[in-house]
């Protein structure tokens, strides 16, 4: 489990780091999301609930994938009914699994905007 709990000034980094993301015109909120659904980071007063969700939804997809026999899985894109996404995407730092959730207001090319911010929580946290 990532604990940022020890660390204020990490908890503070990573929020900052979510803060920045925000002030994309495109994004509505974005969260660090533990492999088991439990919030790292988050500036989103439904922090818990979008966390917990992702967690069911790795949970769910990597069973399916197994029982398929799919390679692992790089990213979970939702789109929602009224043109919002959802993007999900895990990553390892500290060879700990976290998620980066991010809910877009709009469909929108994310590739890069999630490359950057990956990278700056791997700085602030290594």
């Amino acid at each position: 489990m990532f604990d940022t709990t020890k660390t204020p000034a990490m908890k503070r980094q990573l929020t900052k780091i979510l803060t920045g993301l925000q002030r994309n015109p495109a994004v509505v909120t974005a969260v660090i999301v533990s492999d088991d659904g439990l919030a790292i980071a988050a500036n989103h007063k439904k922090m818990h609930v979008i966390s917990a969700a992702t967690g069911d939804i790795f949970t769910t997809i990597r069973q399916a994938n197994q029982m398929i026999g799919f390679a692992d899985l790089d990213n979970v894109t939702i789109h929602l009914s009224d043109n919002k996404m959802m993007v999900c995407q895990p990553f390892k730092v500290r060879n700990i699994e976290i998620i980066l959730t991010v809910i877009f207001n709009q469909e929108i090319a994310y590739k890069r905007l999630f490359t950057q911010t990956i990278q700056a929580i791997k700085q602030a946290v290594e």
